[in-house]
């Protein structure tokens, strides 16, 4: 019969134990399962019952083999000599089988994987990988667990410097306010922005900035000091962003449709000194309130001058608020030189010009709206505003072709959706003027690559970006039309590079560099970092952490708490969270804050939201949670 030995072995790695520790553990459990060493393997699956796939083996995948008896051959005779003949099957019995022979002082180690799974070039570098571990232990078997080497010299420095070799120190940051009021006094009566039926100029809305901003001034705004926004997507909206920034105060966006528990939340922790709103959304607030629809004051015929601020690098430039675990939202803090930064490597690396005109589509309280906004208006171009009404899928492709867009940024879910339209478009047969889509807000899966090529937009420059909100918007770019053919082997687009003067680095819970290919959390730091979150010292020293790659003082890094790798060429590759943090349509979602929410309805005893994709609809994701109901109380769905 066919028997099979068995270990599976648990060993202690709390408190990083050092090697011969974790040596002797392994030992003593060895040890006890050789006594149950002998089991007929059809015992042990019955036993067992594990789910059944063809793909691969029931039990384990993965093989390690270790053939330390003796080995007999025949006696040589003469003119003859005997030796093993390693002989080719062809095919792998598991995924991957590590088979290791004694021969004297030497031990012969064997590699056996699926093609299907494992190219020739990862075999390789696990090779390598083991082989430094192998060495660092024999050069100390007394070393903790952390310090154990994976990497060599040679790869340590890839990882850690090629890849993160972006860096431009010539390169100028400016105040962000005095770069677009300068595009100003270029082309003062090009369009700015485009809203419903309107059509503003670089010169009015300068001068309904400015003008705005000293109202500001004059109700004691300036650095440091916290202004609400709470405006639909407009061109008061807008004006009132750059009015913000000329008093070099602090921009708080709010979303008119948030519940008026959530408005009074926010407004309350950012200690907001103003509130810019209008007359059609009432909000409780205690303080000036400016009406951008019924204040005369608002008018473009006097005072329109500019506004002499001085505004420090280091001033906070807004406050955007996401959702928070704790069951509050939590206020991300960027700083004016973050901001501005980010706003000059945008306008850069997108090529915008003033021929350009850019679709201003994400939610104003969401940081996106900023990137949609600012680099546009810096470089003249024209910000095309959607409507309140989200566009249908249908509608977009012709919508884009009639308003002239060159530049569009879209959540991945939408741009699917559009995909899918795009080639019912029955209108002109010359394609549109845009040139660049930008992705960003969540994962592209691979699946839209296919359909995105069967389009009219196939030709077009296509970017998946990638950012939390705690590193000014967008911190890694991919351009996709580089992609090497190989992304059937990915689950989705990767996220690519750091953008110029940041870093992006892979690691260990140890704060070690990750391999490549192996998986580990995902660190941003450089250019854009947050300063922290508002009113949180304690999570903000727990998610902006010192940075050990940086010899500047007081550099950090931010925990993204993103599960990634990275690929062969340098690429960093999305896996996914390491907490219940969601995104859906560009929106970070903390499950626990909707799990806080539910928690607090009498008859609800305990809940657990969750993300439910639809899996032949990666578009459709829906929220659903599992409810347990007290004892005894009752509990409608209409509630």
């Amino acid at each position: 019969g066919f028997f099979v030995n068995t270990l599976v072995l648990r060993t202690d790695l709390s408190g990083n134990p050092t090697f011969r520790a974790v040596l002797q553990q392994v030992r003593e459990m060895t040890l006890g399962a050789y006594a149950h060493q002998d089991m007929p393997f059809e015992m042990l699956v019955e036993a067992v019952q594990p789910v059944r796939n063809l793909s691969y083996a029931p039990l384990f995948q993965v093989m390690f083999a270790w053939q330390n008896a003796p080995t007999a051959f025949p006696a040589a005779q003469q003119d003859l000599s005997v030796a093993p003949l390693a002989a080719e099957s062809g095919t792998a019995k598991f995924d991957l089988t590590l088979s290791a022979e004694e021969h004297g002082a030497e031990i012969a180690c064997t590699l056996e994987y699926s093609t299907d799974l494992f190219e020739a070039a990862t075999i390789a570098r696990l090779v390598e990988h083991l082989t430094n571990l192998l060495a660092g232990i024999v050069a100390d078997v007394e070393q903790r667990v952390e310090a154990l080497p994976l990497l060599n010299d040679d790869e340590r420095a890839m990882v850690l410097r090629e890849w993160n070799a972006w860096r431009d120190t010539s390169y100028e940051i400016g105040n962000l306010s005095e770069l677009i009021e300068a595009q100003v006094t270029r082309t003062p009566e090009a369009v700015a922005v485009v809203g419903e039926d309107q059509h503003v100029t670089y010169r009015e809305i300068d001068q309904r900035a400015s003008h705005l901003a000293r109202r500001l001034q004059q109700l004691g705004i300036g650095p440091e000091e916290t202004v609400g926004v709470c405006l639909p997507r407009s061109p008061e909206a807008i004006i009132s962003l750059l009015a913000v920034l000329k008093v070099g105060g602090v921009y708080v966006p709010i979303d008119p449709a948030y519940p008026p528990e959530r408005l009074d939340y926010i407004l309350k922790d950012a200690q907001a000194s103003v509130l810019i709103t209008d007359s059609q959304h009432s909000v409780a607030f205690n303080g000036p309130v400016l009406c951008m629809d019924q204040n005369e004051s608002m008018s473009v015929a006097f005072d329109t001058g500019s506004v002499p601020v001085k505004v420090e690098p280091q001033c906070l430039a807004y406050l955007i608020y996401t959702s928070g675990s704790t069951g509050q939202p939590k206020g991300v803090a960027i700083p004016h030189e973050a901001l501005a930064y980010h706003c000059r490597q945008v306008s850069r690396d997108y090529r915008l010009t003033a021929d350009d005109r850019v679709l201003q589509f994400a939610s104003l309280s969401f940081d996106a709206s900023l990137e949609q906004i600012l680099p546009p208006l810096m470089a003249g171009a024209t910000v095309v505003l959607r409507e309140a009404d989200l566009w249908s899928p249908a509608d977009f492709y012709g919508k884009a072709w009639e308003l002239g867009l060159t530049v569009i940024n879209l959540p991945p879910a939408y741009w699917q959706l559009v995909l899918q339209k795009c080639s019912d478009f029955v209108g002109p047969k010359h394609s549109s003027l845009i040139r660049l889509v930008i992705i960003g807000g969540d994962v592209l899966p691979v699946e839209s690559l296919a359909l995105w090529e069967q389009t009219r937009l196939k030709d077009v420059t296509l970017l998946n970006a990638y950012g939390p909100t705690e590193t000014t918007i967008t911190a890694t770019t991919f351009g996709v039309l580089h992609f090497s053919g190989s992304e059937k082997l990915f689950r989705s687009v990767p996220i690519g590079r750091p953008s110029i003067n940041r870093t992006a680095y892979i690691l260990d819970r140890y704060f070690n560099a990750v391999p490549i290919g192996v998986v580990g959390e995902l660190y941003l730091g450089g250019a854009g970092l947050a300063r922290g979150y508002r009113n949180r010292p304690e999570l903000t020293a727990e998610q902006f952490v010192p940075d050990p790659f940086d010899a500047e003082p007081g550099a950090r890094l931010y925990r993204t708490g993103d599960r990634a790798r990275y690929l062969p060429d340098g690429n960093i590759e999305f896996l996914g969270r390491f907490d219940h943090q969601v995104k859906i349509r560009g929106f970070r979602i903390e499950l626990g804050e909707i799990e806080a929410e539910l928690r607090r309805h009498p008859a609800i005893q305990e809940t657990v939201v969750v993300l439910q994709r639809a899996p032949h609809a990666p578009e459709d994701h829906r929220l659903t949670a599992y409810i347990v109901r007290r004892p005894g109380q009752v509990f409608a769905l209409d509630e």
